[in-house]
């Protein structure tokens, strides 16, 4: 999946713009890794029930051994699955929580600025 471009955060309303763009790129991403680990789940245990059964027709110890051998690193896909997707809720929250803080802090500023009697310098940042 190619990412979204983000827009360059010249103002408050491109900040949380970009912000929000990195929250959803970051869900998209755990929803499809998520699937990826449970695809690769059910290959390793359909694998190893294939292993079996070829030991019960006393196929050679290799042809076990391989499919064994495959097995394991499906195993090894899934859990570095597994492990992306705890990344990807981390990444998720840490973009949300950073959206919440930039209009909770910012708002305030913004409130400021165009409150104040005196013109500022450069109030661009919240301006469109």
């Amino acid at each position: 999946m190619p990412t979204t471009a983000l827009p360059e955060a010249v103002n408050h309303s491109a900040l949380i713009t970009a912000l929000a763009i990195i929250r959803i790129e970051v869900e998209s991403r755990q929803e499809d890794v998520t699937a990826l680990g449970e695809g690769a789940k059910a290959l390793h245990d359909r694998l190893v029930n294939l292993a079996d059964e070829l030991g019960g027709l006393k196929v050679d110890v290799y042809t076990i051994g391989n499919v064994h051998a495959v097995a394991d690193a499906v195993a090894g896909q899934a859990a570095a699955a597994i492990t992306y997707a705890s990344r990807t809720d981390e990444s998720a929250v840490a973009a949300h929580f950073a959206a919440r803080t930039a209009t909770r802090n910012h708002a305030g500023i913004e409130e400021a600025v165009n409150d104040a009697p005196v013109a500022m310098a450069v109030p661009a940042f919240y301006g469109e």
